[in-house]
């Protein structure tokens, strides 16, 4: 998944609880720090190893699981996220 289509797919979840306004600010927030990490989990594994992460943001209103790997590819280390749960559901 793209980050640009995961930010459009996160924001449309978060809708119902934050808000048509507020989604895409608290998206914009946790996404960037959210990734972050993840991606630095991912870059520790090895490579074609699946790695998953849970977050939760402060207000615990909002449950995001991520599932991803790396693989090398001809521009080098590539991430791919494979799988992205919000609240229970899937993305």
């Amino acid at each position: 998944m793209v980050v640009a289509e995961l930010r459009l797919n996160l924001i449309k979840a978060l809708e119902p609880v934050y808000g048509v306004q507020d989604a895409p600010v608290r998206v914009d927030v946790i996404l960037p720090a959210f990734l972050q990490d993840f991606y630095q989990m991912m870059d520790k594994a090895k490579e074609g190893e699946t790695v998953s992460e849970t977050y939760r943001t402060e207000d615990e209103k909002v449950t995001l699981r991520l599932e991803g790997y790396r693989k090398q590819s001809a521009q080098g280390s590539e991430r791919v996220i494979t799988n992205v749960i919000c609240n229970g559901a899937s993305l």
